[in-house]
């Protein structure tokens, strides 16, 4: 599992547009109204999607993917969005997807030593 130095470098230029480096899904996808249906999902710089487990003892959960090509972090798994992920999550397990683009230099951070 990634440490949290291991995103120093993850958060891209956001802080240079002033943006936080996490963000709500509907300042990326404003025009997508399913990203409010999904409130606790959140960008963490610019190129992953973080779908935080919020209920105890959840083992399944349906992560929403706006628009673009994503990856599974853990999986390697492509998706297309927009559209619903099935997701098992398995304690100490958080969804995160890639965005395609930045999959080769973000994937290696997830990969099981």
């Amino acid at each position: 599992m990634p440490e949290e130095g291991d995103f120093r470098d993850v958060s891209g230029d956001t802080s240079c547009r002033g943006q936080g480096k996490r963000q709500a899904l509907c300042f990326d996808w404003p025009d997508d109204p399913a990203v409010w249906d999904h409130p606790f999902e959140y960008l963490l710089g610019d190129d992953l999607l973080v779908a935080p487990v919020t209920e105890p003892g959840t083992t399944s959960l349906e992560v929403y993917l706006p628009a673009g090509r994503w990856i599974d972090a853990w999986t390697g798994r492509g998706f297309t969005g927009p559209g619903l992920v099935p997701c098992d999550v398995p304690l100490g397990t958080i969804p995160v997807f890639i965005r395609d683009g930045a999959a080769g230099s973000l994937l290696p951070l997830f990969a099981e030593e």
